[in-house]
């Protein structure tokens, strides 16, 4: 997370949020300046030093010239006083005086140079140095300025830190949860894996009853169907209608999302088909929720119910013919919501 800093000279009195990896890269930055200001002050010692010691190096090599150029006045005076006591010292001296004086000469003019270049390094080591202390000068404002944002820092951090530790708390009950969770799909998992044994076992059970029921049903269904074919033959009745009397010629059908399916009576909520066999009619009856796709679908369903019939077990179909009407979420007649003949069952 970068520092917003022209947000942040804009607004200086203002709080803003920093993470903890910021506050350490202005830690480490301002370590690095301070290590960077304590080598700077140990340099700008060591120069003092170096200026010193040039100054004193200057004044030694000023009064060594200025005691060789007396002792040059000297000679000279000597020299003079001799020429003119001694007008006829020989051509020997002279040279000999002449020599000196040369070495002399040119000792003063290698002093002189050694001054001239001392001076220039002195010259260049003193731009050096109020160079280096206008880079104390701006490092000492810059550590200023990091210091008092590395507080405010600081201080934002500190009033962060119990949020901090909360979200560490936090997590650890996450983790905590996480290993119940572990725990729990584990036992899901060996739940289940009994289940499927207890169900295989129970699936064995059910093929045998079912078995077992299959051979009753067929029992039952030829004794049914006897029975049908007398009334027939002594009424002259339709199989299906063989099956109903009264007040109570009555199916109830509930639509499943895809077909109906045989109540015993009205549902309290969805879509209903009801076979009135007193009024020879379907009528089709939803309760207020029933959504409109749902009705749109058991409409299709119930009309081709009432022109094909609806089947019994012993292949007989009821209703078959029967008018349709939609009777919507109307109040259905009482007689129709009486409980059913023993067939439904």
């Amino acid at each position: 997370m970068e520092v917003e800093w022209t947000k942040i000279l804009e607004k200086p009195d203002a709080k803003y949020k920093v993470d903890g990896n910021t506050l350490l890269k202005f830690r480490v930055t301002t370590e690095k300046l301070n290590e960077e200001l304590e080598s700077l002050r140990k340099k700008y010692a060591d120069l003092e030093n170096q200026n010193k010691e040039q100054k004193g190096t200057v004044e030694n090599l000023t009064a060594e010239m200025n005691e060789l150029k007396s002792k040059i006045a000297n000679l000279e005076n000597e020299n003079q006083e001799k020429m003119g006591s001694l007008e006829g010292i020989s051509a020997e001296k002279e040279n000999e005086f002449q020599t000196k004086k040369n070495i002399l000469e040119e000792t003063i003019a290698q002093k002189q140079s050694e001054i001239e270049k001392l001076q220039a390094d002195f010259s260049n080591l003193q731009d050096t140095l109020n160079e280096k202390i206008s880079r104390i000068s701006e490092l000492e404002t810059l550590n200023n300025d990091l210091s008092e944002k590395n507080k405010a820092l600081s201080e934002r951090l500190e009033a962060v830190e119990p949020a901090l530790k909360e979200i560490e708390t936090q997590k650890a009950d996450l983790e905590q949860k996480l290993i119940e969770i572990t725990q729990l799909n584990e036992k899901m998992k060996n739940l289940e894996d009994s289940l499927v044994s207890q169900q295989n076992d129970h699936k064995q059970e059910l093929e045998a009853l079912q078995l077992k029921q299959s051979e009753e049903l067929e029992a039952l269904k030829v004794s049914y169907e006897s029975q049908i074919q007398e009334l027939k033959e002594v009424h002259g009745m339709t199989p299906g209608e063989a099956e109903l009397t009264g007040e109570e010629q009555v199916i109830m059908l509930r639509y499943t999302g895809t077909d109906f399916l045989l109540v015993k009576k009205k549902p309290d909520e969805g879509v209903v088909l009801i076979m009135d066999a007193q009024e020879r009619k379907w009528l089709l009856t939803w309760d207020i929720n029933a959504s409109f796709i749902d009705r749109r679908s058991a409409e299709r369903r119930a009309r081709s119910i009432a022109k094909s019939g609806w089947p019994l077990p012993g292949g007989a179909r009821l209703g078959m013919g029967f008018d349709f009407e939609i009777q919507g979420d109307k109040k259905i007649p009482e007689r129709l919501l009486r409980d059913q003949h023993e067939y439904m069952e």
